[in-house]
């Protein structure tokens, strides 16, 4: 991981990293996002809370020493690549919501994002390039974030 990368935690958060810090024995092993994770994920236990100083419910800081980087899913410089099957997104052009139903997949050629868009019961399926999506998105709310909220009957 570096500064400037974005990464996707375990529960869904996408955020991005945007310094490095050292931890309070002098390593530079601490990652800063620009948004908070919950790193209680990582289910260390009272071990883990002891030995790290900086353990908290929430945080904003990932520190490599202790093993935070374990609530790490995917890591990139460019968001796109973040985007799962599940996740919704929106487009700067409209107000219209989008599931993402494939992703670009480079070991079979594939470079094209696949999204269904529901409206007045209908479903109308589309296609966008990686280059198009990376012009045209505007925001990502990951499948478990959706789960997260979502109520069901």
């Amino acid at each position: 991981m570096r500064v400037g990368e974005y990464v996707r935690t375990k529960d869904g958060i996408i955020a991005k990293i945007i310094k490095k810090e050292k931890n309070p024995y002098g390593e530079e092993t601490i990652f800063v996002l620009d948004k908070e994770i919950n790193i209680y994920d990582l289910e260390m236990g009272d071990m883990y809370l002891a030995l790290n100083p900086i353990a908290e419910e929430t945080t904003n800081k990932i520190d490599i020493h202790f093993g935070d980087e374990k609530i790490i899913k995917k890591h990139s410089s460019d968001i796109i690549d973040l985007i799962e099957v599940g996740d919704i997104i929106t487009f700067k052009e409209d107000d219209d919501v989008y599931k993402v139903i494939c992703i670009p997949d480079k070991k079979v050629g594939l470079d094209i994002f696949y999204l269904a868009k529901n409206y007045d019961g209908e479903t109308e399926d589309i296609s966008i390039s990686k280059k198009q999506m990376e012009i045209y998105i505007k925001s990502i709310v990951t499948k478990e974030k959706f789960e997260e909220m979502e109520y069901k009957l």
